[in-house]
């Protein structure tokens, strides 16, 4: 696949992952992409924001495009990981442009010393509420306005998090975590409760460590 098609492929799919609308994150072909022949759990950690996740990989599983942090430029968005089944994509490069992209699972890391939209907040708020107005100061990313119900405060391998739903092309179970000082956005995307994307998904975060 030449680089402009590869190029459209992965704006398409992180603009639906993220729900950015307009904006598309470009990874290029120095983006890694990790795929193995053989089905098994990967575990990838990243030392410098201090993180590990582990996902099935494989021909029959899940295949991870990770950004370049160059490509990230000079914001608050520090890293990206995205993971879609590997079937899934291959179909998708070999489709006219246009076509929707499946569902993906993405991790994104923040730096909200380095975002140009912060919220103030009581000093006397808890974690959890500072969490939930860096989420509506970034709703870009979170889509914390079309949340579903109740936003729960929850506990992400023991950083404090809140978790939530919404609705779109897709079910998106979102979980936003903090922990020394970063931001943690975790998205996973499904058709039907309980399908693979969604039982990945759940594995994701079962998996993730905090250094």
């Amino acid at each position: 696949m030449n680089n402009n098609k590869r190029n459209g492929l992965i704006a398409i799919v992180l603009g639906l992952a993220i729900i950015i609308g307009g904006v598309f994150y470009f990874f290029g072909p120095q983006a890694k992409n990790r795929t193995v022949v053989t089905d098994v759990m990967e575990r990838v950690v990243n030392e410098e924001f201090n993180f590990s996740f582990a996902y099935e990989s494989g021909e029959t599983a899940l295949s991870s495009i990770e950004s370049s942090p160059e490509q990230l430029g000079n914001g608050s968005l520090q890293q990206m990981y995205v993971l879609m089944e590997s079937k899934a994509m291959i179909d998708f490069q070999n489709k006219e442009e246009g076509t929707e992209a499946p569902a993906t699972i993405s991790i994104l890391v923040f730096d909200p010393d380095l975002s140009s939209s912060t919220l103030e907040v009581a000093t006397s708020s808890t974690v959890g509420e500072e969490i939930k107005s860096w989420a509506m100061a970034n709703n870009g990313f979170t889509n914390i306005n079309l949340a579903k119900g109740e936003v729960e405060e929850i506990k992400v391998d023991g950083a404090p998090a809140v978790k939530y739903q919404t609705d779109g092309l897709y079910e998106q179970d979102v979980y936003i975590a903090r922990y020394r000082g970063l931001v943690y956005l975790f998205v996973g995307q499904y058709l039907e409760v309980g399908d693979y994307m969604d039982t990945s998904f759940d594995k994701v975060m079962e998996s993730v460590w905090f250094e």
